[in-house]
């Protein structure tokens, strides 16, 4: 009876997806048509249909990230620090995007930026002014085969689901140290412009 009341509540809660609900209900369906079900084999299988949960849904979240990012083959990471020097940070950024727009494989890569503590319209407007900046001066040709995408904020769950995705960090003279420690990305292999091309 314990099992079968967690099974129910666990059918309710499983309905943000219609994919993970199907994937979801066959699970719960499988243990359900077990034989013998004890105190001890109940609580190791409602262990083992959290943890069924928990990989469906990292899944789920990674299927819409890389839609939302559109992630490729190589995604790579930064974390501007947006409260320090505007100049220093566009002379990077700008050697960033100069360094992605010659690599002879830029359709494969998508350059994700950390924007937690800035809301998503100045990164954009920044973004453009360093764009402008570069095709005014006929320095390079922005296409569609570069790709930048804003993080935003993402959740615990969300960040988990992403951060296999993603293959290196590019380093920041100034960097969001707080965002980079509490997301648990220090680890990342670094990249510098000259690995990058």
């Amino acid at each position: 009876m314990y099992l079968l009341s967690l099974h129910q509540l666990a059918r309710v809660q499983i309905t943000t997806s219609k994919h993970i609900h199907k994937m979801g209900i066959n699970t719960i369906n499988h243990f359900l048509e077990l034989d013998e079900i004890n105190f001890l084999s109940s609580q190791s299988i409602s262990k083992e249909i959290a943890n069924s949960f928990q990989k469906l849904l990292y899944k789920s979240e990674q299927k819409t990230l890389r839609t939302r990012l559109k992630l490729k083959e190589i995604n790579l990471i930064i974390f501007p620090s947006w409260s320090h020097s505007e100049e220093i940070l566009y002379e990077e950024l700008t050697n960033i995007i100069i360094s992605l727009s010659n690599h002879p494989q830029k359709n494969k890569i998508t350059l994700l930026i950390e924007n937690s503590d800035i809301s998503d319209k100045d990164v954009e407007i920044f973004l453009y002014s360093i764009a402008m900046d570069l095709m005014i001066n006929n320095v390079i040709v922005i296409d569609n085969e570069l790709q930048i995408s804003l993080i935003g904020k993402l959740n615990e769950i969300q960040w988990k689901a992403l951060i296999p995705c993603i293959q290196g960090r590019v380093p920041l003279v100034n960097e969001n140290k707080f965002a980079i420690n509490s997301i648990g990305v220090e680890n990342f292999i670094d990249y510098d412009l000259h690995q990058i091309v």
